[in-house]
Order: structure tokens, then sequence, then C-alpha cells
């Protein structure tokens, strides 16, 4: 019940929400640098109630995008049944390629996409209503945990006005 989600984790249901999913278990090749979500945050604070979800694990994370009162670290605090009732009241879902990207798009959530080690090919979001960020770098996709030169380029690359623009 959302009633119940939004007096537990005290979200203002007024504003319009947007998830933030910074995490992907498979690791740090998946993962849009935090200070990049950090940077969206920060675009999108006045019109937006920004609710970052993952697990225990990503708790660090979450706390590392927080920088003002409109976002809130619920990394390590929802279940997945509450994450996806929480998907449903969001306008959009801002992710990595990960569990909750897949979670995302089986809501109305317009799922926003970001894609380095791995490939929108391959495992794209099943909903028509996305938008990915995907640079296509000559060593992506290479499917690696660990960027073998070090530079994770296929992320860093994505700037957080690019993905601004979804928001349009």
């Amino acid at each position: 019940n959302i009633k119940i989600l939004s007096d537990k984790y005290k979200i203002n249901l007024k504003k319009k929400i947007i998830i933030f999913a910074p995490g992907a278990a498979f690791g740090q090749s998946k993962m849009w640098p935090a200070e990049r979500f950090r940077e969206l945050g920060q675009k999108l604070n006045k019109d937006f109630l920004i609710l970052i979800l993952g697990s225990k694990n990503e708790i660090k994370i979450g706390d590392k995008i927080v920088s003002n009162k409109n976002m809130v670290n619920l990394c390590g605090k929802t279940s997945i049944a509450e994450a996806i009732d929480l998907m449903h009241i969001s306008k959009f879902c801002v992710s990595n390629d990960s569990g909750l990207m897949h979670l995302a798009s089986a809501t109305n959530t317009k799922s926003i996409s970001i894609y380095g080690a791995t490939s929108p090919e391959l495992t794209p979001p099943l909903t028509n209503n996305k938008e990915i960020h995907y640079k296509g770098l000559p060593c992506s996709p290479c499917f690696e945990k660990i960027c073998k030169y070090g530079h994770y380029n296929c992320l860093v690359e994505i700037h957080a006005k690019d993905v601004f623009k979804s928001f349009k």
C-alpha cells in the first residue's frame, strides 16, 4: 500500500518521484559513477523527490549521491515488493543494467538505462517507455567485471547533462 510506504519512508506524494538505482550486483563495470548520479540529482532536485534504491551493499553509494533534502537513500531498507510499489508511483527510474532496471520496465515508470560493459542489444529494458545511454566504445561491450584498461570510459563518458535530457 502506497500510503503505508509513504508514511514509513516519509515520502511526499505531492512531488513527482524519480528512482535512482545506482548499484549492479555484477560489479563496477556496470555502475555509472556515484558522482554522476549526484550531479544528475542536483540538476533535478527542485522539481522531484529522488528515492535511491538498492541493496545493503549499496548504502555507501546512496550516501555519496544524496546532496539535499529532496534525495532519500533507501538502499538496504526496502523489500523487492516495496521497490516495485515505489516504481509504480515514480515517473522515472535512472538505473544501470541491473535487476532494478528490469523491475522498473515491468511498471509504468520510464526506464532511463545506463550501459557500460554490457549491451543494450542483449539485455534491454523490456518496455517501450525507455531511453538508453550507451557509448558503444570500441572496447565495449566487454562483459568484464573489471575494466582491463582501468578507465571505465564506457560509463565515465556518459555525463549527467546527457542523461538529464531524458527528462524533457
